[in-house]
């Protein structure tokens, strides 16, 4: 004897006898929730995805909504999801240099003299010709870029590779900061740990009529001099 099939919620049959149970004799009720009675693959992944929009729709707090998320998920997907959301910004932050002015930057170095240096990255001529930071430690010229003609010193990171340790602190000068910045993204992106860029580098910003008397290294008063090293100046 076949034993009755299940009910579906909501769902009636037609009572046994009459002309329509003939018609049904020996018919299967319809299945539930799908082909097999069990809900196919695409139903499952659906309704987890409308769980989780009707969570947000309703804007639970973030502990609230993660309880209820795994009902439906299984706990390795929500452990993973909260470390991306935790350490995304992290990664941002370690991709773009940071950027401090001239006073900042004599603080950092003259506290960790042996551990946080200046690299002057203006050409040749400026670095000989204008003056530059004088510092216990040495203040390299590794240009960015060599004048006549602003060629790209295709060497930069090399050269900075062959004189420092990738994770000493170090601050990127130029004349008014533009070089310094681009040098300094250059040098986050081959692996040095600890980068930053004088803001306003070694001759600072224009005033009204067009002279460097704003800001910078040599308008703060912070130390400079026209003496060479050989040591420190470019080859």
């Amino acid at each position: 004897m076949m034993r009755a099939p299940r009910a579906c919620a909501g769902m009636s049959f037609i009572p046994t006898g009459g002309a329509a149970s003939s018609k049904a004799a020996g018919a299967m009720p319809p299945a539930c929730g799908g082909r097999h009675g069990y809900g196919s693959e695409k139903e499952t992944k659906m309704s987890k995805l409308n769980t989780m929009r009707r969570l947000f729709q309703e804007k639970l707090p973030l502990g609230a909504f993660f309880r209820m998320f795994r009902q439906d998920c299984s706990r390795l997907g929500v452990a993973v999801l909260a470390i991306l959301l935790c350490s995304g910004s992290a990664y941002a932050t370690e991709s773009v240099p940071r950027g401090v002015d001239s006073k900042t930057a004599y603080e950092m170095v003259t506290k960790d003299l042996a551990n946080t240096f200046i690299i002057d990255v203006r050409t040749q001529a400026e670095y000989e010709f204008v003056g530059h930071p004088d510092l216990p430690n040495g203040v390299p010229n590794i240009p960015l870029k060599f004048y006549p003609g602003w060629v790209t010193n295709e060497r930069f990171v090399k050269d900075v590779a062959a004189r420092f340790a990738k994770d000493q602190t170090l601050v990127t000068m130029c004349r008014s900061g533009g070089r310094a910045k681009k040098a300094a993204q250059l040098l986050l992106d081959a692996g040095f740990e600890r980068v930053y860029y004088m803001t306003d580098s070694f001759e600072g910003a224009k005033d009204e009529q067009g002279h460097r008397t704003v800001n910078g290294w040599k308008v703060n008063g912070l130390p400079y001099t026209y003496d060479l090293d050989e040591k420190l100046v470019y080859h």
